[in-house]
């Protein structure tokens, strides 16, 4: 392993467990509620890893609707928790091997979660994965009170409670703005698109593998460091 490498970054909605679906979902139902039109999936693409209500105001704009966008942001919010509760969570397998091999090959890597989501859904969501005790921290955007990507806060935050400095460390992201926040931190950035961003370009990702495509620890490595 290069010695320069010391820790992996991984954002977990749309790396580890495909929750963007739900998201969409959660969307979708708001813009048929107040607006009267669905949502398709190339308009969910751009919007996916950005904050709720910078996506509430896109959404308004694009289907040409108006009203509180906080309350109407907060309802959808609301939705998304229901189908949290009552639907399925799919694990990412791949990538979630991928981690295992990183670690399995290189003794002593740390792991940091970085996500916009709740601390709690974090921890669900890992769980789910089968990944409850494998990052040493998770840094919550929403919970730790940071701004949210695409700003860079939350991989900065993880990277100072790691003592970690960006040219030693690695990231995963799923969405263009997962990346740009990535590279915002100074950190070299493996874009691994979900299925519902799998359609977006990521000019400043160090490389992207689709779903699908061969991920192997070794490769990635030779790739970026």
């Amino acid at each position: 392993m290069p010695t320069i490498l010391k820790a992996i970054l991984c954002d977990v909605d749309g790396v580890l467990v495909d929750t963007e679906g739900l998201h969409f979902q959660a969307w979708d139902w708001i813009c048929r509620d107040i607006g009267g039109q669905p949502l398709t999936q190339e308009e969910h693409a751009t919007l996916v890893g950005k904050d709720g209500p910078v996506i509430m105001r896109e959404l308004s704009q694009m289907k040409g609707f108006g009203g509180d966008l906080t309350k109407l942001n907060d309802r959808c919010r609301e939705k998304y928790i229901e189908l949290r509760q009552t639907g399925n969570i799919p694990v990412i397998m791949e990538n979630v091997m991928l981690l295992r091999e990183f670690a399995e090959l290189y003794s002593g890597l740390r792991f940091a979660a970085v996500s916009s989501d709740t601390h709690d859904h974090i921890q669900q969501n890992l769980r789910v994965a089968g990944l409850e005790n494998f990052f040493e921290l998770a840094v919550s955007a929403h919970s730790d009170g940071l701004k949210k990507k695409p700003a860079p806060d939350v991989w900065l935050v993880a990277m100072k409670r790691l003592g970690v400095a960006p040219e030693e460390c690695l990231a995963f992201e799923d969405s263009p703005a997962g990346v740009e926040s990535v590279t915002s931190a100074g950190v070299r950035v493996v874009a691994l698109p979900s299925p519902s961003t799998v359609s977006c370009s990521f000019p400043t990702a160090h490389t992207v593998i689709k779903p699908g495509e061969r991920k192997n620890a070794r490769e990635i490595l030779a790739r970026v460091m």
